[in-house]
Order: structure tokens, then sequence, then C-alpha cells
């Protein structure tokens, strides 16, 4: 389209002074005309295009600069989130907070927009869907031990107490296998952040 545009311009110019070539008797002042509008028309057309090329730099620049920055939220997401598992881990209880997604929640479109690196989405996404299976664990858990506080039969508090357990086993189990590809997720945000 853009070529067209040119080849359909260049052909006008010189309709145009084939037009003028005939119908003006001064030719020197003719040719001096039509060089000088040649020179300005090509002078015009060069600032054109750097001011392209310089402005194609800038958006260039600009999402290199979001990119990185989105590549950083995740980073901190995702060393924070293996802060809680590991607590989880050791402490064994049944956490009041859930595992932030925010930085995905927010961002997956823009992450996918500036980043090209399939083996960082497919680990993201690895990472993410299992931090959803640890939140609906956790809002089992805490679903249950407001169930059981507010059940008197013992019969029915060991039974909680027992889901209770079996619910905390499975997000530690979940936690230990999300581990090692958090871990990866975050080398591979590493390497991207220092290019």
């Amino acid at each position: 389209m853009k070529n067209i545009k040119i080849i359909s311009l260049i052909i006008a110019i010189i309709a145009m002074i084939l037009l003028l070539h005939c119908n003006i008797s001064d030719k020197e002042s003719l040719y001096t005309s039509i060089g000088g509008t040649f020179i300005g028309f090509l002078g015009a057309f060069l600032i054109y295009q750097v001011g392209i090329m310089i402005d194609e730099k800038r958006k260039k620049e600009l999402e290199e600069k979001n990119t990185k920055y989105i590549y950083q939220l995740y980073k901190m997401e995702l060393e924070m989130n293996i802060s809680h598992i590991n607590g989880l881990i050791n402490k064994r209880w049944t956490p009041f907070y859930k595992l932030k997604t925010i930085t995905r929640d927010k961002l997956w479109g823009e992450l996918a927009s500036y980043s090209k690196d399939l083996n960082l989405m497919q680990k993201l996404n690895i990472i993410y869907g299992e931090f959803e299976l640890i939140n609906n664990k956790f809002d089992i858990m805490n679903s249950v031990r407001i169930h059981q506080k507010n059940t008197i039969n013992q019969a029915e508090q060991e039974q909680l107490g027992k889901e209770l357990g079996e619910q905390l086993e499975g997000c530690i189990g979940l936690g230990k296998n999300v581990i090692p590809i958090i871990q990866e997720g975050i080398e591979i945000l590493n390497q991207q952040i220092k290019r």
C-alpha cells in the first residue's frame, strides 16, 4: 500500500513536469523551479523517514523497559509466594492468607504481548495453576476450620480435624512440587531482566 502511494506520487510529479514543460516557454526557470522543488521534496522525505526511525527506536526502548518492569513484578510475586509456601511447609498450619496472583491477574495479557519466551510462559502457566489449587485448598481448610469451631459433636469435630489434616498435607505436597518450578521460573526471569 505504501509503495503504491509512492509510485502514484512519482507518476503525478512526472505528469506535472511534462505538462509544465509543454506549456511554459522559459525552460531555464522551469528547470530551476523543478530542481528546487525536487530538492525540497527529497529533504522533507528524508526528514520524515528519520522521524519514523527515531519514533520506532523510542517505541522499542519503551517496550523493553515495560517488559523488564513486568518481569520484575512477576519475580517479586513468585519470591513472595515461595516464602509463603516454605512457611506453610515448615509451620504446618492453616494460613489465613492466599498465595498472591495479582500480577498474573492484571498483567498476563501484557506479558503475552511483550514476551516471546514460550518456556517462561509455560512455566508461569504451570506455577499459577498450582497456586490456584493451593488457594482452593486454603479456602476448604478455612471453611472446615470455621465449621469445626461451630460444631459441638466430638465425632464430627474429629472428622473435620481429619479433613483439615488431609487438606493441609495436600497443600504441602502441592507446595513441595511447585517450588522447583518456581525457582526455574525465577531463573528465567532473572536471565530476561539482565538482557
